[in-house]
């Protein structure tokens, strides 16, 4: 006789691992991605070692799927304010400076999830959210060519680099090497006027 998961199988493998990568987030904001091993989630999570294999077939799988887990809280953020009502150049500015605030408050999280060397598999996913995150910008240029508040130009081009830009400006103030205190407001005010420039919004 086959076996057949049962709906509450399942939905105590789903709970279980929600779990497990919810410890393994919680580690990554105490120490970014070099704090995670299995043992340590597995003992962060009460479970045996063993079943990290269960779910996760090695440490660059978990980091993976942590790594996706917290980035797609941040992206649907960035889709919320890209989306609400307001002029282009409103929702460009506010949805930039809350990317920028959200990052210098998380900026462990942040770091890790921006820049922090772990593995190729990683770095093609970070291209696959950056990609993400161009399509919801690449959205909003159009919108401000098309009321002129942004000067003609490809859209998705100019989304890819506000993305990068942004990013790289960060990378260095988010750093844990970095020992300097963070000027919140200027360093956020100084990125998102930059982009803004680049957009030739008025």
């Amino acid at each position: 006789m086959v076996y057949r998961a049962t709906p509450l199988t399942e939905s105590k493998k789903m709970e279980c691992r929600e779990k497990l990568l919810a410890s393994g987030l919680k580690l990554v904001l105490e120490g970014g991605f070099g704090n995670i091993t299995i043992i340590k989630v597995a003992q962060r999570s009460q479970v045996a070692t063993g079943t990290m294999y269960r779910y996760f077939s090695s440490k660059g799988e978990l980091c993976e799927d942590i790594f996706r887990t917290a980035t797609e809280i941040e992206l649907s953020k960035v889709a919320k304010t890209c989306q609400q009502p307001g002029t282009p150049t409103d929702r460009m500015n506010q949805t930039l400076t809350e990317f920028a605030q959200r990052a210098i408050k998380g900026r462990r999280l942040a770091y890790a999830l921006i820049a922090e060397p772990v593995d190729s598999m990683l770095d093609e996913t970070r291209l696959q959210f950056r990609r993400a995150y161009a399509n919801h910008f690449s959205r909003l240029i159009e919108e401000g060519i098309q009321t002129g508040e942004f000067c003609e130009q490809p859209s998705m081009i100019s989304a890819t680099a506000i993305i990068g830009a942004i990013s790289e400006a960060l990378i260095g103030p988010l750093s844990p090497e970095n020992c300097d205190p963070i000027e919140s407001q200027k360093l956020t005010h100084d990125i998102v006027s930059f982009c803004l420039r680049a957009l030739s919004a008025k």
